[in-house]
C-alpha cells in the first residue's frame, strides 16, 4: 500500500493528479496545465515535497573527494548549511539521479543522538574545536595527562573552505592516567599487520567467533574492530561476551 506524504491533503485539495511513485501517493499534474505551473514558479515561488526521497549520508576524510567525483559539481568549500542541486553519474558520465547535497553543521556530531544524550549523562564531556597535540608521561613511563591545544576555524582558502587552525595562547594539558585512542570507526591496520595468526575479512575487520575468540589462540576481539561501526552498546555486550569467554579460556589452561 502506498504512503502519503505531509503534503497530501493540500495536494488533494488542488485536484491534483494523484500516481503511485516510489511507494508514495504523489501529483503529477494540476488542472491549470504544465505552462501556469512553470509561469508561477518562474514569476513567484514553487514548493517542491521531497519527503518521498531518501537521504544518505557521506562522512568521513575523503567525502568530499568522493562527492566530487561521483556528481557533476565541485563541493570543495561549499558552506555549512548550503545546499546544492547536482547530478549522480555513472562510470561514463552518464546521469544516473538527480539530487540535493548539502553540508551538515560541524555541530551535528557523527553519532545517533541517543548516544550523544547518553554520553552527556553519564557525565562525558565534549571538548569541540580541541586538538590533542602530545600524550605525557612521567618518570616512570606512565601516562599522566595530555596537551592539547584550542582550535578556531581559520579564514577562507582559494576554495572558499575555512580550515582549523590553532588559537594562538590556548595550549593546555588535561590531567589523566588512560589515554584511549578512537581515531574513526576503521580497525587500525596495525593490529593484524603486527599480530601474527590473526586474520582480517575483507573490509579489514578483526574476524571472531559469536564468543570473541579470534583466528589466534588466547586472543579475544570484539565492538567496531570485529563488526564495523556500530554502537557503543553493542561493542559493550561484545566485551561481555568476551569477558566470559577470556574466563572460561584462562581457566581450561590452568587444568
Amino acid at each position: 500500500m502506498e504512503k502519503k506524504t505531509p503534503l497530501y491533503e493540500q495536494h488533494v485539495a488542488l485536484k491534483g493528479r494523484i500516481v503511485p511513485f516510489a511507494g508514495y501517493l504523489l501529483p503529477v499534474q494540476y488542472p491549470t496545465g504544465v505552462i501556469a505551473e512553470h509561469m508561477a514558479v518562474r514569476q513567484h515561488v514553487g514548493l517542491f515535497d521531497v519527503s518521498h526521497m531518501g537521504e544518505a549520508l557521506i562522512e568521513g576524510p575523503q567525502a568530499e573527494q568522493a562527492l566530487n567525483y561521483i556528481l557533476s559539481n565541485q563541493f570543495t568549500g561549499m558552506p555549512v548549511g548550503k545546499a546544492r542541486y547536482s547530478l549522480m553519474l555513472n562510470e561514463a558520465g552518464g546521469v544516473v539521479d538527480d539530487l540535493i547535497v548539502y553540508r551538515r553543521s560541524e555541530k551535528e556530531l557523527p553519532a545517533r543522538a541517543e548516544e550523544v544524550h547518553h554520553a552527556k549523562e553519564e557525565g562525558i564531556l565534549f571538548r569541540m574545536l580541541t586538538n590533542p597535540v602530545e600524550v605525557l608521561g612521567d618518570e616512570r613511563g606512565w601516562v599522566r595527562g595530555v596537551r592539547c591545544v584550542e582550535m578556531e576555524l581559520g579564514e577562507p582558502d582559494e576554495s572558499g573552505r575555512r580550515s582549523p587552525v590553532v588559537k594562538p595562547g590556548s595550549e593546555f594539558d588535561i590531567d589523566c592516567d588512560v589515554v584511549i585512542m578512537a581515531l574513526g570507526t576503521s580497525p587500525n591496520p596495525l593490529l593484524a599487520s603486527t599480530t601474527k595468526g590473526l586474520e582480517t575479512n575483507r573490509r579489514g575487520c578483526i574476524m571472531a567467533d559469536a564468543e570473541g575468540a579470534t583466528t589466534r589462540p588466547g586472543v579475544f576481539a570484539g565492538g567496531d574492530a570485529v563488526t564495523g561501526a556500530a554502537t557503543g552498546i553493542l561493542a559493550m555486550g561484545a566485551g561481555r561476551t568476551a569477558a566470559r569467554a577470556i574466563d572460561k579460556y584462562i581457566k581450561s589452561r590452568k587444568k
